[in-house]
């Protein structure tokens, strides 16, 4: 009776410990589909502390997302994709977290695996993959400008600011009413605004009226000079649209006072229309809205006011513009350009800022406008402040320096900084015409040019950057200088002198060739690294040869690169008393799937699984591989020989396959670019018929290949 009554007691200690669980998952999954993302991770958190659950794992990965959470989240998606590694829906925004992070590498090999499963989603992918494979370009600050946190930020979300007269108006979640919103657990969003000082900066920021301020959400907001008219978007106050937007006016009414807000005439239920930014005639309006015709989540339209005041449907701006996902926060700007913010152009991850001509109907060509208005993070909501193209300045938001992912504004301002480099004979100080001129940035980017007729060299310059200057010319040593552009606030003309000595300085010259025809292969990116120091040069050869002046007594390592071939990297070593240029030539081998690759296979002892010391000189060389072909995929070919039963030779081959790919995780290789498959004995390298073989012949077979699966 004893033993009966402590089943029962067990049993419904289980059962309500169960019923507590599933109280707990309802509560969790009912602020999921509310938004209510903080109050979600918290009850899925609960859950998962006392039952594993792939599916709440991946409602706690995507809550953590959009509460912009990002480290969490990816921790969790990288737990995820071990988990699941052929399941595709967790491979789009596992790549976007690896961009937000700067693993643009890891990030094009994932969208490479999805595109191998869903190849009709071509559309979407490709812009993504040119971006990871072109970050370093659109990381260049092409505008010369310099960017820095503005002194009006708060601890939670400040963004999307616009100029109104001689005051800045911007979107924040700064305390005003007591309630927070469950979505980030931030306050509700409204309107403040404060006086602009000489240098882009606010001397006291207060809260908007009640009558524009609601207890929902405010935010982008345009202001239309002429008309004196403040236009904003507010939540829809419809109970069942409270997710919804629409675009609110109010007319400002003498100094401090405001009408009573509107909405437009052409809001659609159900649907939702904002962040409205005008045009300087005060005639057109860009927006946003994700009306069921546009291309992809939300898109950019425009509205034409007519002759009697009112403003007329709002019509789609066009594929050159939007995309299948999300086009946002639009500004359109006194120099004729629309500049908007989208995850889907080419970007360098989350939301990326970029601009397009405007001239009538006709829009040109898509721009990202690079470093620094743009990271790995969300950019967005950009106002401009400044004149004229020579005076550029502004604002914009961006989510890059908070690690709780909160959005602040950034004060952006150009500044032309030029170096005037002048080469002179160190023996008699005379000025040295035509000399080689090499301009290298802190990323290792060349720029080549050689000095004028009075032995000077003139080149515009990007702030917040180190650079190196090599100078070498025939019959002279090559000498070097180093400088760098940070903590300028104006404009500034850098002057440097560099003096030759007479003498002689080898060049390391080569070509990049194709490794089957031996053609020259234009267009490959040649990297040079000196082994003693680190120093790393980069650039992209447009007639397939290089040339580096080298330094005897130095070692050096030569990777040449190109899209679809496998990258070729070897080591020259420099003489003291080198007095002549080495040459090397370069070969590419085209890549084709299911290649195997020419190397040393890994070999197991009898009966083992642990990787052996002559193994990890061939995985050593597999990790050099992967780390210089950041796109290619291989599958790790296991292979047993004729003994032991199939099942117990699988059960080995995967225990060697597991053991292989923890040593390749050790150094740094993402599991998902390592697939392993089981051969078992059915591809003996050497012929063994019935198992009756010599030793050696066993061994051959008992291998691991490695096979190019996707690149």
């Amino acid at each position: 009776m004893k033993q009966l009554l402590l089943t029962t007691l067990l049993t419904a200690i289980i059962a309500l410990n169960g019923f507590g669980q599933q109280k707990t998952l309802i509560k969790a999954d009912k602020h999921f589909k509310k938004h209510e993302y903080t109050a979600a991770i918290d009850e899925y958190s609960k859950y998962l502390a006392t039952k594993n659950s792939g599916e709440v794992t991946q409602k706690l990965a995507q809550a953590y997302m959009a509460a912009k959470r990002y480290p969490e989240a990816l921790e969790t998606y990288r737990v995820l994709i071990k988990l699941y590694p052929a399941k595709t829906e967790l491979m789009l925004p596992y790549a976007d977290l690896l961009m937000s992070q700067k693993s643009y590498k890891a990030a094009r090999v994932v969208l490479k695996r999805y595109l191998n499963y869903h190849p009709e989603d071509r559309a979407l992918i490709m812009p993504k993959l040119r971006a990871c494979g072109n970050y370093s370009s659109l990381s260049v600050n092409k505008f010369a400008v310099k960017a820095e946190a503005t002194n009006f930020n708060s601890e939670f979300n400040d963004f999307s600011p616009t100029v109104v007269e001689d005051k800045l108006i911007w979107c924040s979640s700064r305390a005003y009413h007591k309630s927070r919103y469950l979505w980030d657990n931030q306050h509700f969003i409204n309107l403040f605004e404060g006086q602009l000082n000489g240098i882009g900066q606010i001397d006291d920021a207060t809260a908007m009226p009640k009558t524009i301020n609601s207890k929902l959400h405010e935010g982008p907001a345009t202001f239309d000079q002429a008309t004196k008219t403040l236009y904003f978007t507010r939540n829809t106050s419809n109970e069942r649209e409270q997710r919804n937007l629409q675009i609110m006016y109010t007319q400002k009414e003498g100094d401090e006072k405001w009408s009573k807000p509107k909405h437009l005439n052409f809001h659609k239920k159900h649907s939702s229309e904002g962040h409205p930014t005008i045009s300087k005639d005060g005639q057109t309006m860009y927006l946003v809205t994700n009306y069921s015709d546009g291309y992809g989540g939300t898109d950019l339209y425009k509205s034409s006011k007519t002759p009697y005041g009112k403003w007329g449907t709002p019509e789609n701006l066009g594929k050159s513009i939007n995309t299948n996902g999300n086009e946002l926060f639009p500004y359109i700007a006194d120099d004729g350009y629309l500049y908007f913010s989208s995850d889907t152009h080419p970007g360098l991850g989350g939301l990326d800022l970029f601009r397009v001509k405007v001239e009538g109907d006709k829009y040109g060509e898509v721009e990202h406008l690079g470093a620094p208005f743009n990271s790995e993070k969300d950019d967005f909501g950009i106002c401009l402040i400044g004149r004229d193209s020579t005076d550029f300045r502004g604002f914009f938001s961006s989510n890059r320096g908070a690690r709780n992912g909160n959005d602040d504004i950034y004060h952006f301002q150009n500044i032309m900084i030029d170096l005037n480099v002048t080469v002179k004979d160190k023996e008699n100080g005379k000025s040295i015409p035509m000399a080689s001129i090499e301009l290298i940035d802190d990323k290792g980017k060349v720029v080549r040019g050689v000095s004028d007729e009075f032995g000077e060299y003139f080149i515009r310059l990007n702030p917040e950057i180190a650079y190196k200057v090599n100078c070498d010319k025939k019959r002279y040593t090559t000498e070097a200088l180093a400088f760098d552009t940070k903590g300028f606030t104006e404009n500034k003309t850098i002057e440097k002198e560099i003096y030759l000595s007479k003498g002689y300085t080898p060049h390391l010259t080569g070509k990049v060739v194709n490794g089957t025809s031996n053609t020259i292969l234009p267009k490959a990116v040649v990297v040079l690294k000196d082994v003693n120091t680190g120093d790393v040069r980069s650039y992209e050869s447009e007639d397939g040869y290089y040339d580096f002046s080298v330094q005897p007594g130095s070692e050096y390592l030569i990777l040449a690169q190109k899209t679809d071939f496998m990258s070729h990297e070897q080591t020259v070593s420099v003489p003291l008393n080198q007095m002549r240029n080495i040459n090397r030539i370069s070969p590419l081998e085209r890549l084709k799937k299911n290649k195997i690759l020419d190397i040393e296979n890994i070999y197991y002892e009898f009966d083992r699984a642990a990787i052996t010391p002559e193994s990890r000189t061939t995985l050593n060389k597999v990790i050099r591989i992967l780390k210089n072909n950041p796109d290619i995929v291989l599958e790790l070919s296991s292979h047993t020989d004729a003994r032991g039963t199939d099942e117990y030779n699988k059960v080995l081959s995967q225990k060697r396959a597991k053991s292989a790919l923890a040593y390749f995780e050790k150094f740094g290789i993402e599991p998902f670019r390592l697939v392993y498959k089981y051969y078992g004995e059915t591809q003996p390298k050497m012929p063994c018929p019935n198992g009756d073989c010599p030793e050696e012949v066993h061994a051959a077979n008992r291998r691991t290949e490695f096979k190019i699966l996707d690149f």
